[in-house]
This record gives structure tokens, sequence and C-alpha cells, in this order.
């Protein structure tokens, strides 16, 4: 694969058959993209230092560092910590044309056309055009994380759920340790859920069964299935019902 020449980045994705890295060192605006793939019977790609774009790199502030990229089908979308770009394959937005950003790769995910992320401001989706803003029914929460957690904050789409990990927040005097506001896409409410461990990462698994779970990995490293069992990793689950 070349990957010795790869440039050394931190976002990676890949879109119509290319690899697209971004997030090297002193290159904060600049999106590195390799070649298509060889028809070899070991496909090889390469990396030419010529094939990059600059993503409106006079945009300062008001746009920030790319932060994340996201694989939504038509469109490679191009987050920054004010805005958001398209990326098609031949051109890309010349001017800022959506200036609500993402602060964390992790919880950029994408499932069925809908890009699912986070910013200070709240958790948003996007089919690649304007992002609706989702999160105003559980705005306490957002207001509530601290600012040095937003880099932390991870995400993950199944087929009807949005989990977005936020850490511990208090939120009217009650504490959440391990808080994760889960969105049901068809009934577009939200649920607060709390785990006895720290969500730092999730990953789609197949099982030998062909079952889909939901993998995460927390703070201490370990890797988990979630939503899965009788106990919450060896700790009993609790809830609270609220009623009229």
């Amino acid at each position: 694969t070349n990957l010795a020449s790869a440039p050394a980045g931190q976002f990676i994705t890949v879109f119509k058959s290319r690899l697209y890295i971004a997030g090297t060192s002193g290159q904060s605006d600049r999106l590195f993209f390799s070649s298509v793939p060889s028809t070899a019977s070991t496909p090889v790609i390469t990396w030419t230092s010529t094939d990059y774009i600059d993503i409106n790199p006079k945009d300062g502030r008001e746009g920030g560092d790319i932060t994340g990229l996201a694989n939504n089908g038509t469109l490679l979308l191009v987050f920054k910590e004010r805005a958001m770009y398209r990326w098609n394959g031949s051109s890309t937005d010349a001017d800022l044309v959506v200036n609500v950003g993402c602060t964390s790769q992790e919880s950029i995910s994408t499932r069925n056309g809908l890009t699912f992320f986070f910013n200070p401001n709240g958790i948003y989706v996007t089919n690649g055009g304007f992002p609706t803003k989702l999160s105003l029914p559980i705005q306490r929460f957002i207001n509530a994380i601290p600012g040095s957690y937003y880099a932390n904050v991870s995400g993950f789409t199944d087929e009807n759920h949005y989990y977005c990990s936020i850490g511990d927040v208090t939120v009217d005097g009650d504490t959440y340790s391990n808080a994760v506001l889960v969105y049901t896409i068809n009934s577009k409410s939200w649920t607060v859920r709390t785990y006895a461990e720290e969500i730092r990462q999730f990953a789609s698994y197949v099982d030998t069964d062909e079952t889909e779970k939901i993998m995460i990995g927390n703070d201490d490293g370990d890797v988990q299935d979630l939503n899965v069992g009788n106990t919450d990793a060896g700790t009993a689950i609790k809830y609270h019902l609220k009623t009229k």
C-alpha cells in the first residue's frame, strides 16, 4: 500500500476509491489524497506530494483547523471547528457556506446517508446539506459538558439510534457519570443513560452468528460489547422513571 510515503495525519477515510488524510502537523487546512488502487493482484496505492487540496485556509478563526472527515456517500464532508465543507471528488466549497463545525472526529458517525456529529452548541445531523440541530430537548446536558471534554465526545449510529458519549455532567444539581445521550431516529426522541465506565470509542462488530453488535472502548483501554447482558460491566443496572 506504500504507507511509508503516506502523510502522517490524524484523520483518515475512504472516498471514491481514494484514501484521504488530514490533520498533519503544520498543515491544519490541508487534505491529502492517494491514487486509485492499481488493478494488480495485490492492489497498491501511491502518494504524490502534489495530490492535496487546501480547504479554505483563509477562513482563519471563523472556520478553524480541520477536525474530522466523513464519507457521506456522494460527498466527503470536511469538518473544521466552526465550519463544514463538501468535496465531491473534483471540487469543494470555495467559501464558507456552512458555519456549523465539529470538535471531535470520534463524534462523527454516518448511517444510511445521515451524518451525525457534535460541537459545543449541540448535536447535529446532515445529509450533505445545511445541518439540522437535534439536541434542543436535551440542551441542558450539552451546556453542562466541560470545554476540556469537547475533543473527547464520541458517537455511533446503529439502524435507529445515535449514541453520544459526553463524560460526567451535572444538570439541575444531579450528577450523571459517564453519560450517553441516545437519539432515537424513528421517534425523534432523546434518552439519557449512564454507564459504569466512560466510553471513548464506538465500533460496529458482526459476530459469528451474523448478529451486529455495538462495541465500545473505555478510558481504561478495555473493549466491551454494549447493551448486552443483565449487568453493566459487572455493575447493577439502575434506572429512574419520571411521570407527570
